[in-house]
């Protein structure tokens, strides 16, 4: 009574192959995956290698830049200075000449003043 029929063994023997298949095809599956992964880690370090690379590089290019900036106008100022000094000095020239001459500034202001009364009584 215990006894099978026969088309109970082949259909066991294909659920088996079956398995066998599918164990078959998730382990390659698997495999393929993680050799894609390292591809992409791969890829993703060389990436990542690039980029530290160009950060560097633009890091530098920044400090550098920033450093001909200061100096530019760094030396701007220094030319500004000189400039500034050069022109209070002939101030202080031109102020000694008036008070040589004995000019003064009330005495230019009625020296201008003069020639437009003397046209006011003309």
């Amino acid at each position: 009574m215990n006894r099978r029929p026969r088309q109970a063994r082949p259909v066991l023997r294909r659920q088996e192959e079956l398995q066998a298949e599918w164990a078959h095809a998730q382990t390659s599956a698997t495999a393929k995956i993680g050799e894609g992964l390292l591809v992409m880690r791969r890829q993703l370090l060389e990436l990542q290698t690039k980029h530290n690379a160009l950060c560097l590089t633009l890091e530098t290019q920044h400090h550098a830049l920033a450093k001909r900036l200061t100096d530019f106008f760094e030396a701007e100022l220094r030319a500004t200075d000189e400039i500034a000094q050069r022109i209070e000095r002939q101030e202080q020239y031109l102020e000694e000449v008036r008070q040589h001459l004995g000019l003064t500034k009330r005495t230019e202001q009625s020296v201008e003043e003069r020639p437009s009364t003397a046209a006011t009584k003309s």
